[in-house]
Parts: C-alpha cells; structure tokens; sequence
C-alpha cells in the first residue's frame, strides 16, 4: 500500500528536479524568463522524470496512446517491394508483411545480390501465394499504390492500413512516414518524428525512403528501380521522380520499424545517387563523407555584398573584418558598412582604414531618424545601394573561423526555390547559438533550435549537423538574393525595427514558394549580445505573435512538444491520439 507521504515526498522532489532543470536553462539562456516558457519547460521536464522513474521513456508513454487500427480493415489492394541485403532478414520482413491488419496485398521480395539462400528460405515457410521471390523488380502494368522499403526496414503494426488511407486520398503523390528503432528483443526505441517535407535534407538523409508509397505509373515512368545502386535503388528512385515532378507528401505515423543494429544509412551509393541527381539539374556540386553536399562553383550565382552594420564597438568590428579577410576570397565580394551614428574616433580612424585598404569597400552613413534604434531601417537603407545580385547580413559580433563557409552558402542559391540561406552560428564556448529558427506563435515567440547544445552533441537524429529546410534562420548572417528582398518589401520597420524582423522576412519569402535553408557545414562564431544589450519590445513581440498567430511551424512533428526541440532529444506528445495527418511540400529544387 502507497504511503501518502511517501507520494507528496516523491511529487516533491521530482518537481524540485524540474525547477532546478527549468533554472538552469533559463541561467543558460536557453529558455527565456517568461511565465509561460517556465511552465511548458517544468511540465516537460516533470514528463522525463516521470518516464525515467517508471523504468520507461517518452516514447513508451507515446505509444501506449497510438496503438495500430485492429479489425477487418479493406482498402484496393497494394503491393510491397521489399529490398534484402540479408538472407537472415527474410523472415522478418515477410513475418512483419503477414501480420498486417491489413489483408489485401503482395510481396515482391527484391534480393539486392542474389543468392541461392533467398529460395531456401523462402521454400521451407509455409506457402504463401501473395510472397514472391524475385531477382529483379518491375512494377506490373496498371494503377494503384506500390509499397517501397528499404533493405534495412520492416513493416510496423497497422502500417499498412494507415498507408492505404493516406495512398486513396493523395493517389498520385509519394508519401513518407516516421520510423523508430526495433532491437532483437523486440523493443522499440529512437523514433524518427519528421516533418514537412526538406528537399534538401533529402539529399543528405534518406528519411524519406525507409518505408514509402508510390503511385506504380509514375514508377515506372521513372525508369523504375536500378540494381546498380544496391541499397540505394528506391533513394535513387526517389530523387529521379521529385525531379520530373512528383508531389511528396509526409504521413506522420510511424508506419517503419529500422531493424537493429543499423548500418552506416547514407552508404556510397546514396551519396553517389545524390551527386548525379545534382548532376542533372546542371548544379555545380557533389556529396561527400559526412554526408553533405560540397560546392564546386559557388560563384556561379554572382557576387555578394557584405553588409555589416555597426555603432563604435571598434573592437568587435575590426575582429569581424580581419576574419573575413582570413576565410573570403575579398576579390570577389563587396563591403558595405552601415555607420549607426558612431561617435568614437578610433571607429572613425578603422572607418577611414578600410575604406582606403579594402577594394569595392564603402561605408554608408544614414541619416539620423529619431534617437530610436532600428535594425530593419538600416538595412533597408543598405539594400538600395547594394549593386551585386547577393546580399549578407552579417553582425559586427559575428567572425568567420574557417575558409569556406560563404561558398557553402552561396552554393544552395543556385538550386530553383532556395531565397534564403543561414549558417551555423556557435558562442565562444562552443555550443550551438544557432542551427535555425522555430516558429510556433501559438506557443511561444521564435526560438533557435538546439541553442546551448554542445556542438560535438550529435542532437536529434543529427539535424543540428545536417543541411536542412527550417521556417527561419537568424539575420546576424542572412544570406539572401538582392532582387527578391526588394521585391518582398526587405524587413519590416513599422512594427518590426528591431526584433523577428529577420524571422518575418523569411516567412514572407516562404509564403511565395521559396525556401530556407540552414547549412551547418558554414560554421561562424557569435558573441550574441555584445554589440548591442539585449532589448525586447512587448510590442514588436505582440505585433509578430498576431500576424502569425495561426501559424505552425511545418518542420517541426505535430507529435513533438516544440519547446523540446531547444535541448538534444524531443518530448513527445502523450494526450489523446495525433490525427491522421499529411502534409505537402513543393518538392521541386
């Protein structure tokens, strides 16, 4: 029998846990000092204890409130291509296929290397007339929905129920899911919640081809799967099908079991599939170990302007110069230095220093308009005067650590639909200051993903390390084409002169079709807040929250708590069951 003593004690000590957790992200700045973020960081907080203390996880909770449909479930029969790399997998693959609440359909199993094992197996379990063995894989004519799994992938409960749903209602698009781990014991662990669909985190990720849904003419309108790219065919396959075209479309269930122990997942086939797809779309780059993707001729897309604005603070500027001049190539870029009214000399002597030493560098000094700061005004000012076809915010606390890293954001603004490009941005200590901007209004103000995390931190299934779409990247280094930031209006001055009007620029670019990219490969340091105290505006605060107040921020799962994505693993949401839900991306690069 529980002692209710014992329970207050235990409810007391755990909460004293969330309090000191939630306190020393605040002290970390991590989180900021406000009632609500308090509050959502001590339930989550209190959730992890909760799980830890019953021998479980946020996961296992999760799962207890998604359990797979049961019953008679009908729907047009669909096929399953299954690619093996293993003989002893088969079992399990066609185990998990026969499970299956789901009745109506086939198994094509697809050998990556032949082997006469394949058929030993297959003859000694008892005969099933919808499993086949083949040696190679062509879809059969006529229409419908092809199931497509990778070589290191099972069916998971239900899953081909929920896929058979989704399939009748986006018929002509490729649909993904969300997997998590399956050890040899069975348990399940590490799940994969994703989100909208990222054309570029799917040149470095195959998240989108573990378990797949394709319609079988555009399959095989693609050339179908190529044995020549072994565990990469149905990648490959991907990549040829969202260049002709094809819808991708995100089901957010987990539908796919990764089998235990996984092998390296982007093998050199895939990065070999992913540099020929860039080949064909005529883009001047390659993938490499890592994986990411290396540009070759970055200055394919023009010339960059530099723009940096400053108010004294000399040291901090000269520090941000002398970097650019060790990792930029300076014949090739632009200078443009926004004075803010400084008042010291020794700014004035620098001023005068690189405008005489430094080619094509000039420094542009507005006109005073009131003795209120206003960041966007700046800007915007500088943007009329920049003459190259791509722009640079960068701060004066920002400096540059290694050659690079501007070609590396240069690079993604040669792919069609890419307007904006950020880097990773570390604090001195060397953890994250920046890794992308989440934007949840209904939940709180935008927020950078991982802030605080190690940066040797893999973090959530690597994404701080990975190149990837995010609603947001922050203006301390915004790299944007000129052309478009005019034409969008550049940054709000009326109601955002100081806060998120780099957030809302890149949304208003979002909102025309085009993406943002966050390219960890581009590493600078911050030294966030020196040059200017830190100042926040209840109404620049209010005046964002209610433009966006409906919005939800496509990257980010709907089964994830979005404030969990500040820390190293996400907190899931364990109340009531998630709707069935898709979303849809422009998968056109």
């Amino acid at each position: 029998m529980i002692n209710v003593s014992h329970l207050g004690m235990f409810f007391l000590i755990a909460a004293r846990g969330a309090m000191a957790k939630a306190w020393a992200a605040v002290r970390e700045n991590r989180l900021p000092l406000s009632p609500r973020w308090w509050r959502q960081a001590l339930v989550l907080h209190w959730r992890e204890a909760r799980a830890a203390g019953s021998g479980g996880t946020s996961y296992d909770q999760w799962l207890t409130h998604h359990q797979p449909a049961s019953g008679d479930v009908r729907g047009p029969h669909i096929s399953v291509a299954a690619l093996v790399d293993e003989p002893a997998h088969v079992d399990a693959l066609i185990d998990s296929v026969i499970q299956q609440s789901f009745e109506d359909w086939d198994l094509w199993i697809v050998p990556v290397r032949w082997r006469d094992d394949y058929e030993r197996i297959i003859e000694r379990r008892p005969k099933d007339l919808r499993v086949r063995l083949v040696r190679t894989w062509v879809p059969p004519a006529g229409g419908g929905s092809v199931v497509l799994l990778d070589p290191h992938s099972l069916l998971a409960p239900g899953a081909l129920a929920r896929v058979s749903q989704t399939a009748q209602r986006e018929p002509d698009a490729w649909i993904y899911t969300d997997d998590d781990l399956l050890d040899n014991d069975g348990r399940r662990s590490d799940p994969y919640f994703k989100g909208e669909f990222s054309p570029e985190l799917a040149l470095v990720d195959d998240y989108a081809t573990r378990l797949a849904v394709a319609p079988r003419p555009a399959i095989t309108q693609a050339g179908g799967l190529r044995p020549a790219y072994g565990t990469a065919q149905i990648y490959d396959l991907f990549l040829r099908m969202i260049e002709s075209g094809v819808r991708v479309v995100h089901l957010a269930e987990v539908c796919c079991h990764r089998r235990a122990p996984v092998p390296a997942v982007f093998s050199e086939e895939h990065r070999q599939a992913a540099g020929e797809s860039l080949a064909r779309r005529g883009v001047p780059a390659a993938v490499v170990a890592g994986p990411r993707v290396q540009w070759r001729q970055a200055d394919a897309t023009g010339g960059v302007t530099i723009v940096i604005p400053t108010r004294d603070r000399v040291d901090l500027l000269r520090a941000c110069i002398a970097s650019l001049r060790q990792t930029v190539d300076m014949s090739r870029i632009s200078l443009l230095i926004v004075d803010d009214r400084s008042q010291e000399a020794a700014t004035a002597d620098f001023l005068s220093e690189v405008e005489r030493t430094i080619d094509r560098c000039r420094v542009l000094r507005p006109p005073a308009a009131g003795d209120a700061f206003s960041y966007s005004r700046l800007m915007n000012l500088a943007a009329r005067e920049v003459e190259t076809p791509l722009m640079l915010h960068l701060n004066n606390d920002v400096e540059a650590t290694t050659p690079g890293w501007l070609d590396q954001m240069q690079g993604w603004l040669a792919l069609p639909g890419v307007g904006v490009v950020g880097p990773k941005l570390l604090y001195p200590d060397g953890s994250i200051q920046h890794a992308g901007v989440m934007v949840m209004p209904g939940v709180f103000t935008p927020a950078h993903m991982f802030h605080r995390l190690p940066d040797d931190n893999p973090g959530y299934q690597r994404l701080p390390h990975r190149v990837r779409n995010v609603s947001a990247v922050t203006g301390a280094c915004l790299l944007t084409r000129t052309a478009l930031y005019r034409e969008v209006g550049g940054f709000d001055e009326a109601h955002l002169p100081v806060q998120f009007n780099d957030v809302d620029y890149c949304l208003r670019v979002a909102a025309r079709g085009e993406r943002i990219v966050y390219e960890p490969a581009a590493v600078l340091r911050h030294r966030a807040g020196e040059s200017r105290a830190g100042r926040h505006d209840y109404r620049e605060t209010m005046s964002f929250l209610a433009r966006y107040r409906d919005f939800a921020d496509p990257y980010i799962s709907p089964h994830v708590e979005p404030l969990s994505m500040l820390g190293a693993a996400p907190v899931l949401k364990t109340r009531g069951r998630a709707p069935l839900e898709t979303s849809r991306a422009n998968s056109r690069q």
